[in-house]
């Protein structure tokens, strides 16, 4: 029976030998390719590039080396070390099938989509106390934890000659000696990793980057909006710089928080339209270069837009996508809870918390602790069930009806603001907040039919209702407010954020965007520029005060002086034509050097949006 009982074993653990060296080798490879295709070398990004190797190699190595050193004792060894080796060898195995299997966007796009299925499936609640946040950690237990198992076990059952034997066997040594260098290796790795956590703690601040979906400035009270609907901003806004003229660079989600986080121009990055939506991973991202600064990374997403599968995901140590859900689902208050319960943990390395807050964006529900117009009595339902195609035939027609929609998008800025003030006191409770670097702002606005053109959205918009966008800066260990009416862009939040965290930028590593000037004195004349190919092909050069649209499929050109008229309301193209034809040259300079000038046709995803999916993008109003 025993005899039996130890052949059983063996196989085990020969197939475990042979997954770990499968597992080793492609973790190897995927290492190897990630770090040069991401060019993390050659930007002198050297701990993301232990990091990389670490999280590859890690799951592999924790099942090889016990098994390894299990199978070459060949010695009957006490029963209690040999159930040891069994639990760590099966908990290495679950552990990465976990993590594989929640990781794969595939999978979860496949569970997704299963009809009836209306829930975002996670294996979170199956993990219990182990989150997969914290799945690293277990493989350096594995690792630190089963190695010293094996080796008790060969001091105790080997005598010297016996190991000196088995060293020098070629065969065995052969085998001991790789696992011995690997060993080696990957503790000193993870410990050098480990240990370098606590030195940057001191140094460097815990940043929160919060973006809220289809915020406009104008409706926050600290534009004037005369609507009480953003207390809990406004508050905020106290303690920080405002930057009043902050522009977006794009007029839809996927582009315009892509230029957030590379400080590349969406042109540059050739996200442009449905079939070329895709991060790219040659492009460098801030949660990266954070991640190489020894910061611990998590995100909470909320649109499909800004998920994993769509490279978003890049430098992210864990990227919750629990409430990409759909344009139906309420996500606020689940994202401050995930937020909070985050943020309630001890850190033992500075942090960067990327939140991003939906529910501003179509469709507008109503809350009826906040309702702005509860006399109407039109015909869109209170629940702001209508289609976005319906309310763009209907509405534009009808002011009472306009009124309302812009009631229902309040509501929602209110709701959001409510959960943005939880999320505030829940710093401050934790004493997180004084010395953090805190950051709002919003990928783009929302269109409400304010000039000729009868539209609801910001797609294919870019008039300042979509580009003109809140950014919000508070400092570590500063308060008071300062207003900034410097034009600034989304583009510049990587270098500001670096520059305000005292942190320098990888070598070799050229942005587009500008650091922020926090003092509002130094005044460079700048170009923003910014384009759609969503319902219609429209490009926009500003520079400050003059803007310029530019519509090539019907030929009309537009300008505008913002300072003189912030509504744009004068097309002035006519009266300036030597202007317009000034900003129309840059324009063509940019495009030609931006977008003609890309090596390809654009970073198509390999992501295929289902019929239901499909069906969520027209409702959002991204496609026709």
């Amino acid at each position: 029976m025993l005899r039996h009982n130890e052949l059983t074993m063996d196989v085990y653990v020969r197939l475990m030998i042979g997954i770990g060296v499968i597992l080793t080798g492609i973790g190897l490879f995927q290492s190897i390719h990630t770090i040069f295709e991401e060019q993390y070398i050659s930007y002198g990004m050297v701990h993301i590039s232990a990091l990389t190797l670490v999280d590859r190699l890690n799951p592999g190595a924790a099942i090889l080396i016990p098994a390894l050193l299990y199978l070459l004792t060949k010695v009957r060894i006490h029963w209690l070390v040999r159930a040891s080796l069994a639990v760590w060898l099966t908990l290495a195995g679950t552990v990465y099938a976990l993590k594989l299997f929640t990781n794969h966007a595939s999978l979860k796009k496949l569970i997704h989509n299963l009809p009836g299925n209306e829930t975002e499936f996670s294996l979170r609640p199956l993990l219990g106390w182990l989150s997969v946040n914290d799945i690293a950690v277990v493989y350096v237990l594995v690792v630190f934890i089963s190695a010293p198992i094996v080796f008790f076990a060969l001091i105790r059952r080997f005598s010297s000659e016996t190991i000196r034997t088995v060293l020098h066997s070629s065969h065995k040594g052969s085998f001991v000696t790789l696992i011995s260098v690997m060993l080696g290796f990957l503790l000193i790795l993870n410990g050098g990793l480990g240990g370098s956590f606590a030195f940057f703690k001191a140094e460097t601040p815990n940043i929160i980057l919060i973006v809220v979906d289809t915020l406009r400035f104008d409706h926050l009270g600290i534009s004037g909006y005369p609507r009480p609907v953003s207390p809990n901003i406004d508050r905020f806004a106290t303690d920080s710089k405002v930057f009043t003229h902050a522009r977006s660079t794009a007029s839809w989600t996927s582009p315009s928080i892509a230029a957030m986080f590379t400080s590349r121009y969406p042109a540059t990055l050739e996200i442009r339209n449905m079939k070329a939506l895709r991060l790219d991973r040659r492009f460098l991202c801030l949660a990266e270069i954070l991640k190489d600064r020894f910061y611990g990374t998590h995100a909470i997403v909320s649109h499909r837009f800004i998920d994993s599968e769509m490279g978003f995901h890049q430098g992210f140590d864990w990227m919750d996508e629990e409430n990409c859900r759909g344009h139906l689902h309420i996500s606020s208050e689940s994202v401050t809870q995930k937020a909070c319960a985050f943020l309630n943990k001890q850190h033992s390395k500075p942090f960067f918390l990327f939140l991003h807050y939906f529910d501003p964006h179509y469709r507008f529900r109503l809350h009826e602790q906040y309702d702005y117009y509860p006399q109407y009595s039109g015909d869109i339902p209170r629940d702001g069930n209508i289609s976005i195609e319906a309310l763009r035939e209907k509405a534009p027609g009808n002011p009472d009806d306009l009124t309302y929609i812009k009631a229902l998008y309040d509501s929602e800025i209110r709701y959001t603001d409510h959960h943005l003030g939880v999320l505030m006191r829940t710093l401050k409770a934790l004493n997180l907040y004084d010395d953090a670097l805190i950051i709002l702002t919003a990928d783009h606005g929302e269109y409400f039919n304010e000039k000729a053109d009868p539209w609801i959205g910001h797609a294919k918009i870019l008039y300042q209702e979509v580009l003109h966008v809140p950014l919000l800066v508070k400092l570590p260990e500063e308060s008071g407010n300062r207003l900034i009416p410097m034009p600034m862009s989304t583009i510049d939040l990587l270098p500001g954020v670096l520059h305000a965290a005292g942190l320098k930028q990888p070598v070799n590593f050229m942005p587009e965007g500008r650091v922020w000037d926090l003092s509002g004195v130094r005044w460079e004349p700048r170009t923003f520029c910014a384009y759609t190919e969503l319902f219609q092909n429209a490009y926009s050069v500003e520079r400050p005060p003059w803007k310029c649209l530019w519509f090539p499929d019907t030929g009309n050109v537009e300008l505008y002086n913002l300072e003189a008229d912030p509504g744009e309301l004068e097309n002035l193209a006519s009266r300036y034509p030597e202007r317009t034809a000034e900003l129309r040259t840059e324009l063509d300079r940019w495009i030609e050097e931006t977008i003609h000038g890309r090596t390809d046709t654009g970073v198509e995803s390999d992501y295929h949006f289902s019929s239901r999916e499909m069906e969520e993008l027209r409702a959002l109003g991204y496609v026709e």
